[in-house]
């Protein structure tokens, strides 16, 4: 008679592991979600219904305060939008082009220039403000989106530029050598293998310059001062100081409406984070 066989769990699928996990992922998660959920629930709320208890549930839907909040915002949204996709783009192209130098061009003093190069990232970006700002003005680039653009393209690829260079060295020497050997320059060679090798990492650095550069408030604030140049940030710090007096409901909203294009771009670019292609790219 055949024995029956005995199936053992194996111990991170046993009960007593299983439920405290589910416990700290569900309160994690709560925590997480919890400012998100509070905005929502107050941004459908009436004004008087969120003096009495921001934490409790709205009564009606006021409907009302998101066209109100998307009516206050939607200029600076489309401006903030066109300011974050150039600056992104912008700073992963030469963040691109200078790994390249640093990954696959021989030159005199190359590591010492290089670590001069990346010693920026180790000064705190505040303490450039001042100078920065002067030579903005001199430059005549106040109230200006260069203003904006040029200051990032300058400092702001010096992180992409080391995380670029890292994959860029890890890729496999014989592919870049056999293409060498067939006669292809730096740039066909940038262009057809090393580039394509490292997409993911590239969607990476441009969605999060994007995002970075949507949500800056400081800079942007000092440099562009006509209402329709403004970006999202500055103006909902403007209006949620005003609509708290009137309508704290549709400034609720406000940061809701203001929230839509960076979800639509992580919704977008949500494949490339937990694919295989993305998790490959992060082998170091």
């Amino acid at each position: 008679m055949a024995k029956k066989k005995i199936v053992r769990l194996r111990r991170q699928d046993q009960l007593y592991v299983q439920i405290p996990t589910f416990i700290i992922i569900v309160i994690a998660i709560c925590f997480a979600l919890l400012p998100t959920i509070i905005t929502c629930i107050n941004s459908l709320k009436t004004q008087s219904e969120i003096n009495l208890s921001i934490m409790a549930f709205p009564k009606g839907f006021e409907w009302e305060n998101y066209v109100t909040a998307f009516e206050s915002v939607k200029a600076n949204i489309l401006s903030s939008l066109i300011v974050a996709v150039v600056g992104a783009l912008g700073q992963v192209l030469i963040a691109a082009v200078v790994a390249y130098i640093f990954s696959y061009c021989n030159f005199f003093g190359k590591n010492a220039i290089f670590y001069l190069y990346i010693s920026v990232m180790f000064i705190p970006s505040a303490l450039n403000l001042p100078t920065l700002y002067a030579l903005t003005y001199k430059l005549d680039l106040i109230n200006s989106l260069w203003g904006i653009w040029l200051p990032g393209w300058a400092a702001g690829q010096v992180g992409s530029m080391f995380l670029l260079r890292v994959f860029f060295q890890n890729q496999p020497r014989t592919i870049i050598e056999a293409a060498q050997i067939d006669g292809a320059d730096d740039f066909n060679l940038a262009l057809r293998i090393v580039i394509p090798m490292t997409i993911p990492i590239f969607i990476y650095l441009f969605l999060g310059a994007v995002g970075n550069r949507y949500d800056d408030y400081l800079w942007p604030s000092l440099i562009l001062r006509e209402e329709n140049l403004k970006m999202i940030a500055t103006v909902m710090m403007e209006k949620s100081a005003t609509l708290s007096e009137s309508n704290m409901g549709a400034a609720y909203a406000m940061y809701i409406v203001a929230g839509i294009p960076m979800i639509v771009v992580s919704g977008i670019s949500l494949r490339f984070f937990t694919g295989v292609e993305f998790s490959s790219a992060l082998k170091m």
